[in-house]
């Protein structure tokens, strides 16, 4: 279901509707603004393939973590561009690590994205038995396109560990990073 631009007409009431599709694996309401965090939630209870989310200024991680929780490892398409600065945090990435199918990923503009969010959501340390050396276990290993333009707390020691660690990737965009 291709909706996005569609500002004056997709509400969440709209959005209440949209929930009782229960075969709706496509979605993009890219651009809808009149949409809020009370409307995501009746559409949460998907298992999305793809999902695009651009430039939504009223929703918040609160309500794309259950969207990302549920689809899982159903998903490969996910846009999440232009949303509000503070609808990015670890908890988000953490959210990320449960789509591992991800092939494609956009978070352009997200102003905090740090490195350190950019590592939890590609790679994860964990201790081998009580007193024991470090694991480490890459995630999102499907990855084939990511978009991080305009993530300007990015260094070159997270991109450089995620190009080391992430083989599939083809197309990797940065630009404006400052």
């Amino acid at each position: 279901l291709q909706v996005a631009y569609c500002e004056q007409a997709v509400t969440n009431e709209v959005l209440q509707s949209f929930g009782k599709l229960t075969k709706l694996t496509e979605l993009d309401l890219s651009y809808c603004n009149r949409i809020t965090d009370e409307g995501i939630t009746f559409i949460a209870d998907k298992n999305y393939i793809i999902l695009k989310l651009n430039a939504l200024e009223n929703i918040t991680q609160n309500t794309i973590i259950p969207l990302l929780e549920r689809a899982g490892e159903g998903m490969i398409i996910l846009e999440l561009s232009l949303l509000n600065s503070e609808s990015f945090s670890d908890k988000m990435a953490m959210g990320l690590t449960k789509c591992v199918n991800l092939q494609k990923l956009d978070l352009t503009g997200m102003s905090e994205c740090s490195d350190s969010i950019l590592k939890a959501m590609t790679e994860k340390l964990t201790r081998i038995g009580l007193m024991g050396d470090l694991k480490r276990e890459i995630k999102l290993t499907k990855l084939i396109e990511l978009k991080l333009n305009s993530l300007e707390k990015i260094q070159d020691e997270a991109l450089v560990s995620l190009c080391n660690n992430n083989k599939a990737l083809e197309i990797l965009e940065v630009a404006k990073c400052l």
